[in-house]
């Protein structure tokens, strides 16, 4: 497995619920779901912010889940809510990154890229 750096996501809308489906694999070859210790996702304005700096990180559990597993890669969702979403600011592009924690490994960068913000046509939720 080579880490992709030019992952585009979808945009975010400010202020709208989202979901990504997002693509976990190990360096070590197949993935098995019983493996997976943690998954973090985190993003950043820039990408060489401290972490402290983050603008939202979802983790296992807490907007992301496991749905299923093929071929050595395993699928897991991440759910942004309208919460979420309002935290970035609309027309910037904002940095990312998947890592995934596995007790073979370790914890592995797995994805990393940028997303645009958009302002949504209709406000109101």
């Amino acid at each position: 497995m080579s880490v992709n750096f030019n992952t585009t996501l979808e945009p975010i809308v400010v202020g709208k619920a989202a979901d990504y489906t997002i693509a976990l694999s190990s360096t070590g070859g197949a993935l098995a779901i019983a493996d997976i210790q943690n998954v973090v996702v985190t993003f950043k304005a820039d990408p060489n912010d401290a972490d402290a700096d983050k603008i939202l990180q979802k983790v296992l559990g807490a907007g992301i889940s496991i749905t299923g597993v093929s071929g050595g890669i395993v699928s897991a969702l991440m759910q942004l809510t309208n919460a979420d979403t309002a935290l970035f600011t609309a027309g910037k592009i904002y940095y990312f990154d998947v890592q995934v924690d596995t007790t073979s490994r370790g914890p592995e960068l797995t994805a990393a890229g940028r997303v645009p913000i958009r302002q949504p046509i209709t406000i109101s939720n």
